[in-house]
């Protein structure tokens, strides 16, 4: 009972305490080739401290990571507390921070994505970076309400992507052709990830894309197009500016939004765009037909900067940029009047005046150009469309069988 009583009595100096877990500590080195990370808390902030062998020394080196950026103390916390578990797992496999990959960084699957958005979707091509700033969106949001966005970056594992995927494909109800556009987006920012050592191999592996029907050419009837005519003539008149030349020239919607006065040359009857302007990246100088350069020519172009847009928000060129969705929003309108099916779009359009080029007897080769198709087999495709019954010539000019016909 002495005894007992005298270690009841006794009181530990805070300093000699502090030595021999500080020798317990390091003492793991000669067990496990480490010391394991812990949790600090000071004046200065709160980190992980831990001690690896440097490949390049063979001696025990100190590595902290400063957790000071998450403000709440509990979820600085609980990040901590992760962080330790996962370090621990990879220092008992031999991981080193120095390797390839500095993964002590550990930063949050928000940060990549933020940093994704900032740097890799700002320099993808046009409509490309809207649509991808769109699935980041899309995929941030989903993260959130799993409770990941949080999570170290490690946990965007190929799992994740899997659950991703599956929700995009079940819940969003997206076409084949939409979760294959979701597969490539995530494969680009695991690429990107491992490109800058964020982490050392893509989370999007061994997927698979979906089976897809090829795109389907829709074009106006003859009849469809007097009812535009008439509907644009009642409602919005100067809509017809806008439809008119992508049906003339087969500049895309898209590109024609981003064109301005100096890009129209009536003189040599040609529009000129920019590489950096068109969807392809390659520069194209599509024609002007007679009949839309006279319509032209009745504007009062002149008048206006040479810097102005060829679309501006009231359809017609101007100095301000048109909207992204203002000429789509206005083409749905006039389809729901009209009771059309969602399959005439605005794009139908072009694809109407490259049929009509080719019904018009105009050269393949010339519809290629002008539609800016990288390969003749693209303007091929819409031959049947243009001659459903075949053609005419083949009728009338064919000689049968059974005729006595020169071989020329």
């Amino acid at each position: 009972m002495e005894e007992i009583n005298d270690f009841q009595n006794y009181r530990v100096d805070p300093a000699e305490a502090q030595r021999f877990a500080r020798r317990t500590r390091t003492g793991a080195s000669y067990v496990m080739g480490y010391v394991p990370p812990e949790l600090h808390e000071n004046i200065s902030g709160t980190y992980i401290d831990y001690y690896a062998r440097h490949p390049a020394t063979g001696e025990l080196k100190r590595v902290r990571i400063k957790l000071n950026r998450i403000r709440d103390r509990n979820q600085r916390y609980l990040y901590g507390q992760q962080l330790i578990y996962k370090l621990n797992a990879k220092l008992q496999q031999g991981w080193t921070p120095w390797s390839k990959v500095q993964e002590e960084r550990f930063i949050t699957i928000g940060e990549v994505l933020d940093r994704w958005d900032s740097v890799k979707s700002e320099r993808l091509r046009h409509s490309a970076g809207y649509s991808y700033k769109s699935m980041t969106a899309i995929l941030r949001e989903w993260l959130r309400d799993e409770g990941l966005l949080s999570n170290p970056v490690l946990d965007l594992n190929r799992s994740v992507i899997a659950k991703f995927l599956s929700y995009v494909l079940e819940q969003r109800k997206v076409t084949n052709r939409t979760y294959n556009n979701y597969l490539v987006y995530v494969g680009m920012i695991g690429k990107w990830m491992v490109e800058n050592d964020i982490v050392a191999t893509s989370p999007v592996i061994n997927f698979k894309k979906k089976k897809v029907e090829r795109k389907s050419r829709t074009y106006l009837s003859e009849h469809e197009r007097q009812q535009m005519m008439e509907w644009i003539q009642s409602h919005e008149p100067n809509f017809l500016f806008p439809c008119m030349l992508i049906f003339s020239t087969l500049i895309r919607p898209g590109e024609l939004r981003r064109l301005r006065l100096h890009h129209l040359d009536l003189e040599r009857q040609v529009v000129i765009l920019p590489a950096e302007q068109t969807k392809s990246g390659m520069e194209r100088t599509p024609a002007i037909p007679n009949w839309m350069a006279e319509i032209l020519r009745t504007y009062d172009l002149s008048s206006l900067p040479k810097r102005s847009y060829l679309v501006s928000p009231n359809f017609l060129p101007g100095e301000k940029p048109i909207a992204r969705n203002t000429l789509n929003r206005m083409w749905v309108r006039m389809r729901k009047e009209l009771g059309w099916d969602t399959h005439r779009q605005l794009y139908s359009l072009r694809d109407t005046g490259i049929i009509q080029l080719l019904r018009d007897g105009v050269d393949l080769l010339h519809v290629m150009q002008q539609a800016g198709h990288t390969e003749v087999e693209t303007t091929n495709k819409y031959l049947k469309h243009a001659f459903p019954k075949g053609p005419a010539e083949v009728r009338r000019k064919a000689t049968p069988l059974s005729a006595a016909s020169p071989l020329v």
